[in-house]
């Protein structure tokens, strides 16, 4: 799982000094547009100080993304806003000011 998260984090952001700290949960509901079954693992990771606050990454290999240019970010905590699909509710579990305010209650 945790080889699987960082290969991800390569192919979508173009990190490659992200580091796994811990798992923070693992979340089971369906996907939101599609409604079929998701299990979805969210992960505390850290990266390097030196790691830019914004970076554009062209995504390489023979997916569908291939060739798409993405613009990344980091976010300040706490969230000023929710993010899609909830994905921010767990932050919590790493510092339990990072709660987003309009994150729902699990």
């Amino acid at each position: 799982m945790e080889e699987a998260a960082r290969r991800e984090i390569r192919e979508e952001t173009g990190l490659r000094t992200a580091s796994l700290l811990r798992k923070l949960a693992v979340e089971e509901k369906p996907h939101p547009e599609t409604g079929q079954p998701r299990r979805t693992t969210f992960f505390h990771l850290e990266v390097p100080s030196n790691t830019p606050d914004t970076w554009l990454h062209r995504v390489q290999g023979d997916d569908s993304d291939a060739g798409l240019t993405f613009a990344c970010r980091f976010l300040t905590v706490p969230l000023a806003q929710r993010l899609a699909d909830d994905q921010g509710i767990w932050l919590d579990r790493i510092d339990s000011t990072w709660r987003t305010q309009t994150e729902p209650q699990r």
